[in-house]
């Protein structure tokens, strides 16, 4: 008996001086976040590692696309053991540039003794027989050289362009515009051709900052034939906007597939193009390819088979 109870003793013993098992540390995990499908302008210097935070130790940035166009950069981020993978996504826009028609070059002939200059004529941001745009409910509000819109006029249904098909960052348009344009998108994507918005809705005071900047280069009576004066722009009623074929801007623009596209078949989605060709002594303006004005599918239609101008339509069937 007296064998048992010291084995039995032994045993309890032993059994206490047993451990718990130590619990294991948690892994290692990398916390961070990335500010995407930021847009930069061609020939910009771009510090990527600003467009990432996180509690990483170090950080290391891939080889980046700087053409233009819309590209991802590999990110590769470390912490202790642990590393991890991810990507930036960011577009390259190609800087603005406006093409206009050189007038042909003509071979001096000599000058008499020069007379002293003129004053130069005085710089007027308006046009002085203008008046007062009459201002409709629909779609079909006139906006020309003739007609203006006021310095405080803003619309009241516009909307962000989605990043995905704008080439410019902050960019709004008219809702009903946006609807219609996104079905024209999608139908022409069918062909193969990738339309995209550029330059939409303008403030008065965005179009008198780039009216003023055309200024600087060019006399007034040549920058009136390609630019609007501030409250004269369809772009401040937010129902026109400059195109692109996918990069493609302005004078790029025409020629292309796309511009082709939407000549022929705007109409059917409520689109005319505003400054056709041969009409500047109607419109007032150079010949726009890109430019895209809104009306409604039945409108743009009975615009488009009359072969007028909005202008001339205008004044045959609204006043």
């Amino acid at each position: 008996m007296k064998k048992i109870i010291t084995i039995l003793l032994v045993l309890l013993v032993g059994c206490s001086t047993i451990t718990e098992p130590t619990s294991k540390p948690e892994p290692v995990k990398i916390n961070y976040s990335i500010n995407q499908n930021q847009h930069f302008d061609q020939g910009q210097t771009i510090d990527f590692k600003t467009l990432i935070s996180g509690d990483y130790d170090t950080i290391e940035i891939g080889t980046p696309d700087l053409s233009v166009g819309q590209h991802h950069v590999k990110v590769t981020m470390k912490k202790q053991d642990v590393q991890e993978v991810a990507t930036i996504q960011y577009f390259i826009d190609e800087k603005e540039v406006v093409v206009v028609e050189e007038p042909p070059k003509v071979e001096p002939k000599p000058e008499p003794t020069p007379e002293p200059e003129p004053a130069k004529p005085e710089i007027l941001y308006y046009y002085e027989n203008s008046q007062p745009a009459i201002m409709r409910k629909d779609k079909l509000t006139l906006v020309n050289k003739e007609y203006r819109l006021s310095e405080q006029y803003v619309p009241s249904n516009l909307v962000a362009v989605p990043t995905s098909i704008a080439t410019n960052a902050n960019q709004k348009i008219d809702a009903e515009f946006l609807e219609q344009f996104l079905i024209l998108r999608q139908d022409a994507a069918q062909e193969n051709l990738t339309i995209n918005l550029h330059s939409c809705y303008r403030s008065y005071d965005t179009q008198m900052s780039i009216y003023k900047r055309y200024l600087k280069n060019d006399p007034q009576s040549k920058v009136d034939t390609y630019s609007a004066r501030p409250g004269h722009s369809e772009h401040q009623l937010g129902l026109a906007c400059d195109l692109a074929a996918t990069f493609k801007t302005l004078g790029k623009f025409t020629g292309t597939k796309e511009a082709k596209w939407m000549e022929d078949n705007g109409h059917k989605y409520g689109f005319i193009l505003r400054y056709p060709k041969g009409k500047t002594e109607i419109t007032g303006y150079m010949y726009e390819s890109w430019h895209f004005r809104y009306l409604g599918v039945e409108t743009a239609t009975q615009v488009y088979n009359s072969g007028l101008t909005y202008d001339e339509w205008y004044q045959q069937n609204l006043q």
